[in-house]
């Protein structure tokens, strides 16, 4: 009886790891996400600063 406790003690552990790798996983994959939405934002907010600064140039001289 012990060992089959045991053994049953060991699947649910097993189970669990399986699902917190999962869990950490997709966690890693949103972040990864989120950071290269941060960087093409960031990219396109720059772009779009250095036309204006330009366009404002321009109309000065």
């Amino acid at each position: 009886m012990p060992t089959l406790a045991l053994l049953a003690a060991a699947l649910l552990n097993n189970q669990y790891l399986d699902s917190l790798g999962d869990s950490a996983e997709q966690i890693l994959s949103k972040n990864y996400k989120s950071i290269r939405a941060a960087q093409q934002t960031r990219k396109m907010l720059e772009e779009t600063r250095n036309r204006l600064l330009e366009q404002i140039s321009q109309t000065q001289l």
